[in-house]
């Protein structure tokens, strides 16, 4: 009894170490293809945050544009903000002072100038750009 027959256990133990040898080549692969995955979609998540934030930034654009437009058209109807008027103003002044007689209205013309913004002192969190 002590004698073990290996000629009837040795079909069944090449099956047994076949199959822990494949199962380990499969649990390997598997590892491997979820960290593969894992990869992809670290990558692919990364991608969607930043078109995430580009498109918010795009919105916030969006929204300033739309906020100062209608302050843009207004300042842009009324001669303050587009095409240079300087001339038809001094004319319309001069007709109106023609007709209600002021007394004496002196005025210069002088070459246009770039605007120089006066020193502000702003929040940290303010920024202020100029071409």
């Amino acid at each position: 009894m002590n004698k073990v027959d290996w000629q009837y256990l040795r079909q069944a133990m090449i099956i047994f170490i076949v199959t822990i040898v494949v199962a380990a080549l499969m649990g390997i692969t598997a590892d491997r293809f979820r960290a593969a995955q894992k990869k992809g979609y670290q990558q692919s998540l990364a991608a969607l945050k930043s078109t995430h934030r580009q498109y918010s930034g795009l919105v916030n654009d969006i929204d300033l544009l739309e906020q100062y437009r209608t302050l843009f058209i207004d300042y842009k109807s009324t001669g303050l903000v587009g095409d240079e008027r300087r001339l038809s103003w001094i004319e319309s002044l001069e007709r109106t002072n023609s007709r209600i007689q002021l007394p004496k209205m002196t005025y210069r013309l002088m070459p246009q100038q770039d605007f120089q913004r006066p020193g502000l002192k702003l929040d940290r969190s303010v920024i202020l750009t100029s071409a």
